[in-house]
């Protein structure tokens, strides 16, 4: 099929035909083909019913047996974030601070900016550095003195800075930020490491916004990526500091304009109350929008990451006993955000990977619910280190989990050492939350790891790395069946969003929203899911992207 007509309004008839149809529903889990009219699924069937129901002026496709599923469901993820990483330096897999050190003035060599313009980077790990050290503002500082440099670590709560930008942002040894943390070196000056609201919020206020025009053609360009990787929609956290009327303007005119092709569930991140306060005075809330952009959920950061140490524990981090996180809200304004937001109507989704914030966040949930009893379907993002005793009252709140899988793949070396033992026991225990009723939804909050849902998959059935390691999974026992791990990113993502009804299934008068694979992951080892490639992506009825 010709990829350029991809841009087709959704009014056309699509047929997909002599092919697997994973409907996702029990009463009819599977058909031969599926026909696409008006933007919705019309009818599934057999081959020969949905040819005569499309009737001589359709497209029809013959799959050749190819497996087609709904569309994937990214529940969180930073679409905006992700496209501007692309254009900065790349730190991923660097393996010592030398190598951070020269990706970096090979960046600067390649593209030359004028002093003084900021250099960002992404995706430095210190566990993988052969100094086995965190880097220092004097190591950024040989890439460049005169350019404010900012490179953040893989989990994007931990940041490293050199002088430049320490001076650009006024950040003194004396500065103080609520939920954040400036490292301090022998001297007692700033080292140059900055952890959680730090970067969230004080360097934010220092960094110069996009402008719309580029945040249109970064997020036109991502959603074209994510599309050619079978995602349908994605709920993206994009707000940053003081930026989010602009984010909101963005998608709107994308969406407006037919080129988006990608459904957007924006999560509004809003750390304070005053902010949470203008954005509530402004009328929007929790599902306004459209088919293709919706306002989702309120979004608050409790804790930091596993590999940052800032992931807030009940008990310190056995590799290191000197802490147990860094917790960025106190339990008062916790409430007084969680409160203000359920009393309007919102949906909240809180940020929360220690077992210490978890509870936290449970104890806020189970009060402003009992206070204002309504099915709000509110969320715990990430629930990376839980315990069951924290699952059962997931549960019995209504509290929903977004998990993210590939996280597991890459975080198993460090999770025990981090844990010890018996909490790691817990680490990522999505089979465990599955049976004591957690509903769940799975995501990949890009730019930290790969959107591929197809690598999320296989990492929800192997719990193992690209390597394949370890032998025979971390923590086996919580590994999900192949159909559980897709329920994750199909029916459990649109349940999430309050959309269960209208996608999330391959059934009559759901979205036209689908994907086809070159080969059927039912039949293939689960190890080569990851390997598995998109052939057609269709959302509202129309084809998206095609390989061939």
């Amino acid at each position: 099929m010709d990829t350029n007509e991809t841009k087709k309004a959704a009014a056309e008839k699509l047929a997909l035909v002599n092919g697997r149809v994973i409907t996702m529903d029990e009463d009819l889990p599977e058909a031969e083909a599926i026909l696409f009219e008006g933007g919705r699924v019309r009818a599934v069937g057999g081959s020969s019913e949905i040819r005569l129901l499309a009737g001589a002026g359709a497209e029809v496709v013959d799959l050749r047996k190819r497996t087609v599923l709904p569309g994937f469901c990214d529940t969180h993820m930073h679409l905006l974030a992700y496209g501007f990483s692309r254009e900065q330096v790349d730190l991923n897999g660097c393996r010592s601070v030398e190598e951070l050190v020269r990706r970096g003035q090979d960046h600067l060599r390649v593209n030359p900016v004028s002093p003084g313009t900021w250099l960002f980077g992404r995706g430095w790990n210190q566990d993988l550095f052969a100094e086995r050290r965190l880097p220092s503002k004097e190591d950024l500082d040989r890439i460049s003195p005169v350019h404010p440099i900012l490179f953040s670590r893989t989990c994007g709560h931990v940041a490293a800075a050199n002088s430049a930008a320490l001076r650009e942002a006024h950040i003194t040894a004396d500065l103080s930020v609520p939920g954040g943390v400036v490292e301090k070196n022998e001297a007692g000056e700033p080292s140059g490491i900055l952890q959680e609201a730090v970067v969230f919020e004080w360097m934010e206020r220092f960094i110069p916004d996009p402008s719309l025009e580029e945040m249109v053609r970064i997020l036109e360009k991502t959603a074209a990526e994510a599309l050619s990787q079978g995602l349908t929609t994605v709920h993206s956290d994009d707000f940053g500091a003081g930026r989010g009327a602009r984010v909101l303007e963005a998608y709107r005119l994308l969406a407006g304009s037919g080129r988006l092709g990608l459904r957007i569930r924006e999560e509004c991140l809003l750390p304070r109350r005053d902010a949470l306060a203008g954005f509530l005075e402004r009328g929007l809330r929790t599902g306004d929008g459209d088919d293709w952009f919706r306002v989702g959920p309120v979004k608050i950061l409790a804790d930091g990451s596993l590999g940052g140490r800032t992931a807030a524990l009940r008990a310190p981090y056995v590799d290191d006993p000197s802490t147990s996180g860094v917790p960025i809200l106190s339990r008062e304004e916790l409430t007084e955000l969680v409160s203000l937001a359920h009393g309007e109507g919102m949906q909240v989704a809180i940020h929360a990977i220690g077992d210490r914030t978890i509870e936290l966040c449970l104890d806020v949930f189970e009060e402003v619910l009992a206070s204002l009893p309504r099915e709000a379907r509110h969320r715990i993002v990430h629930v990376q280190c839980g315990h069951p005793d924290l699952f059962r009252r997931m549960a019995r709140l209504g509290v929903l989990g977004d998990v993210q899988p590939v996280f597991t793949a890459s975080d198993w070396p460090m999770a025990a050492p981090r844990l010890g033992p018996e909490r790691a026991r817990w680490y990522n225990a999505w089979k465990t939350m599955r049976e004591c009723g957690v509903h769940l939804s799975g995501g990949s909050d890009a730019p930290v790891e790969p959107f591929n849902p197809l690598w999320g998959l296989a990492a929800a059935v192997t719990r193992k790395d690209r390597n394949g390691d370890p032998s025979g999974g971390f923590q086996p026992q919580e590994c999900l069946s192949l159909m559980e791990a897709l329920e994750l990113v199909t029916t459990g993502g649109a349940f999430t969003s309050f959309e269960e009804h209208i996608k999330g299934k391959l059934l009559p008068g759901m979205f036209g929203d689908a994907v086809v694979l070159n080969e059927d992951p039912f039949t293939v080892p689960p190890e080569m899911i990851k390997d598995l490639a998109v052939d057609l992506t269709v959302s509202g009825g129309v084809v998206r992207y095609c390989r061939t």
